[in-house]
């Protein structure tokens, strides 16, 4: 059908049929943007460039699932609660902005709760305080900008959760940054990754937006990340590669074996930086040996220790 004739076949439409049809997202969505067909997958990692329509994308899956009745226990996971709030629920492209006015969720911000006229619920959460997502379980769930969250245990439990119904799946929208769990999930058996370029979407886009990207970006490791939303595991000129370290790893010397260990500790000063705890050992045959990574987030809680340990040391009682 040429433009012609769908504007001839548009123009004899009533207008509830009119409003029936914008809110129709199959018509108006890129294949890219639907979600994989069938149930033999358990996570949709859709992981494309900026403004490709992700938070678009993982919108209408939710209010698909909801809509459908495919899902009744929801969840929805941001990088903070002000994104979850900001961007996935009413942002110009969040979930209450893309449903239709005779089926749209009622927002309850203090419980952080969105509820639907027919029953569903979907519960808001933030990665960065990941002990909130140990309890619940869900049917399904979108989570947006994984690649941002500080806490893989934030994933880690989203996953313990999404536990009930036949088949729990989850929708996962986000610019890809070089996380190796990140990776280990692109690679998943039941992982379905689509991936996709920010020119994708050049219809809904400014063109000085995108005129100005590829200018800045265009040929560089940022634009193969940030534009093409490719994954990029090393820069051009890191020393290091990763398949280089892979290749390196191998089965631990017996303890007897080692004649040094050492303890190495890099302590974070603020901000949300890990402290960084690595343990080596030195063998006979001097060769050195990474044992463990022991890294650890700088919680509220590690803050919070510190203080108190200035206070312990300023009133006399340090140790």
């Amino acid at each position: 059908m040429d433009e012609e004739e769908r504007l001839n076949y548009l123009s004899k439409l009533s207008l509830n049929s009119l409003s029936y049809i914008s809110y129709d997202w199959k018509i108006w969505a890129r294949p890219k943007q639907l979600p994989p067909d069938g149930v033999d997958w358990r996570v949709w990692l859709l992981m494309a460039g900026r403004g490709f329509g992700k938070t678009r994308s993982g919108s209408e899956y939710i209010r698909w699932i909801v809509e459908t009745n495919r899902g009744k226990h929801l969840a929805l996971i941001g990088d903070t609660m002000d994104d979850v709030r900001s961007v996935m629920i009413e942002g110009k492209s969040g979930i209450l902005s893309v449903s239709p006015p005779w089926f749209k969720p009622k927002y309850y911000p203090s419980r952080r709760l969105l509820e639907w006229p027919n029953g569903a619920v979907a519960k808001c959460f933030a990665a960065d305080s990941p002990d909130q997502l140990r309890g619940p379980e869900f049917d399904f769930g979108w989570a947006d900008e994984i690649a941002k969250w500080r806490y893989p245990e934030a994933w880690d439990n989203l996953n313990l959760a999404l536990r009930i119904g036949k088949t729990p799946q989850i929708c996962v929208t986000t610019t890809p940054r070089p996380k190796p769990w990140l990776i280990e999930l692109a690679k998943a058996h039941d992982t379905r990754l689509v991936t996709g370029h920010s020119k994708e979407n050049n219809a809904n886009l400014s063109a000085g937006f995108i005129s100005a990207m590829i200018r800045k970006y265009d040929g560089t490791s940022l634009g193969q990340q940030e534009l093409a939303g490719e994954l990029i595991t090393d820069l051009p000129n890191a020393i290091w590669l990763r398949e280089n370290l892979d290749s390196l790893i191998q089965d631990m010397p017996k303890r007897h074996s080692f004649i040094r260990i050492v303890i190495g500790v890099d302590p974070a000063v603020g901000g949300h930086d890990e402290t960084g705890i690595i343990v080596t050992g030195k063998t006979a045959d001097a060769l050195i040996w990474v044992l463990e990574d022991a890294s650890i987030p700088f919680t509220k809680h590690f803050i919070r220790y510190q203080n108190s340990c200035r206070r312990q040391e300023y009133s006399g009682g340090g140790h």
